[in-house]
């Protein structure tokens, strides 16, 4: 059920009252700790965002510069970035 480092992360919520526990690990403040790779993962998720909105920019701009009308493929990548964009910003912003 729960990987190994949530099952420390729980262990450090829950605060015991039977003194296994050390008080520098348990967790007294409202905001969890940052995980140990969430840093380059969120690092390689703005990367590839900024790529993708490039890419989406670079080909809506060739097509202009062509002369070519936006065709159904274009508003669905354009669909396709904004619900991504905001997938990857929402979880980003602190809950309350």
């Amino acid at each position: 059920m729960f990987s190994y480092q949530q099952a420390e992360l729980v262990k450090r919520l829950v605060v015991l009252t039977n003194g296994t526990v050390a008080p520098e690990d348990i967790i007294t403040t409202e905001v969890v700790p940052v995980a140990e790779l969430s840093v380059p993962a969120l690092v390689v998720s703005a990367v590839f965002a900024v790529l993708c909105t490039a890419w989406t920019f670079f080909r809506l701009w060739a097509g202009r510069m062509r002369g070519k009308p936006m065709h159904v493929e274009d508003y669905l990548a354009i669909v396709a970035l904004v619900s991504t964009s905001t997938e990857a910003i929402f979880p980003m912003l602190p809950v309350r």
